[in-house]
């Protein structure tokens, strides 16, 4: 079959694409997609799949609409946040609507920060950082936690500690980090002043694609 066949029938039929919503790779599979094919399909973008569809296609798919209230959020963190992804189809590219942190999210309102405590961080989680991003339309991915200003610094991440959780539609993903460096070198601390960027790297699409959070996660006092 042909990626044609799989965009005409998610257009025709809601059954089908519950199901896509649920678990994509099955579906994909059923319409024998080669690789490439997948990956045109989960970037999510009408543009990218109507250079590989008919004009006629192409042109049907540029004027669907997909039925409001068809996919809702499973709950209150599928929905954006201070800027995030906007979760309504028809318009389901992948994206973070909001990201969480454990220990919990401690405030700079003086300078309208957001972040985590240093002091927090070494007293009670080890020096570590749970982090959860709440997203759509990821189906192989990864999390990064990368400063902002250069030079770049990432932080460690956990060995055996990255989950993706949920649907295709409403994805979840989790992973602990420790801070840069501390994989050669266990007594790193986290800085504080440190500005990081929460990322998703995209690794199923033909290629790699990254999204960041609208918001920046800080180390603070």
């Amino acid at each position: 079959m042909s990626l044609s066949k799989i965009v005409e029938e998610l257009i025709k039929d809601p059954a089908l694409r519950k199901r896509f919503a649920a678990d994509p790779v099955e579906v994909m599979q059923e319409f024998r997609l080669t690789p490439r094919q997948r990956g045109i399909l989960l970037s999510m973008d009408p543009t990218e799949v109507a250079k590989s569809v008919s004009k006629e296609l192409a042109d049907e798919l540029a004027g669907f609409q997909i039925p409001g209230g068809e996919f809702r959020p499973e709950s209150a963190d599928f929905l954006a946040e201070a800027g995030g992804a906007d979760p309504q189809y028809p318009s389901p590219k992948p994206g973070i609507f909001r990201y969480r942190v454990n220990p919990p999210f401690v405030y700079d309102t003086a300078n309208s920060r957001r972040g985590v405590s240093a002091s927090q961080l070494k007293s009670i989680s080890q020096n570590l950082i749970e982090l959860t991003v709440f997203g759509q339309s990821y189906h192989e991915a990864e999390l990064k936690l990368q400063t902002k200003a250069a030079p770049v610094k990432s932080a460690v991440l956990q060995t055996n500690t990255f989950f993706k959780l949920g649907t295709f539609r409403n994805t979840i993903l989790r992973a602990v980090f420790g801070p840069p460096g501390s994989a050669n070198d266990p007594t790193k601390d986290w800085v504080v002043g440190d500005e990081f960027q929460v990322i998703v790297v995209n690794t199923g699409l033909k290629v790699a694609t990254e999204t960041k959070a609208s918001t920046s996660l800080w180390v603070l006092a």
